[in-house]
């Protein structure tokens, strides 16, 4: 069997760089897949449909996306449309205490310290 090998000229260890090349470049996909996924969803396009693209058509959807992306959405101007900011909290007072509240921006509601809960 080991003459066969020889023989043939198969070298074991060229089988094996050869299966670890291919490794990389499917784990390089999926990284690719899921930035454009990822990007797509940041400026606002599906990012479901992007990384499907990608994933069954390749480099040809992935050039096409980095030719066609929009900007990413940010507030202000940003040449297809104008996004208006986040009203700024006013300041409140508690219903239950009267006594001034904190605006928790992280979950967009009213806190009071004295109370310690939330309205």
């Amino acid at each position: 069997m080991l003459e066969a090998l020889q023989l043939t000229g198969y070298d074991p260890l060229f089988g094996g760089a050869c299966c670890l090349i291919y490794i990389v470049i499917f784990i390089v996909y999926i990284y690719l897949c899921v930035w454009v996924y990822r990007d797509a969803e940041k400026r606002g396009s599906s990012g479901a449909l992007w990384a499907v693209l990608v994933f069954f058509f390749g480099w040809i959807a992935l050039i096409i996306w980095l030719l066609v992306r929009p900007p990413i959405r940010q507030y202000g101007y940003q040449g297809y449309g104008y996004m208006a900011p986040p009203p700024t909290p006013v300041f409140q007072y508690c219903p239950g205490c009267g006594q001034p509240m904190t605006f928790v921006p992280q979950y967009n509601r009213w806190y009071c310290n004295y109370c310690r809960k939330y309205q």
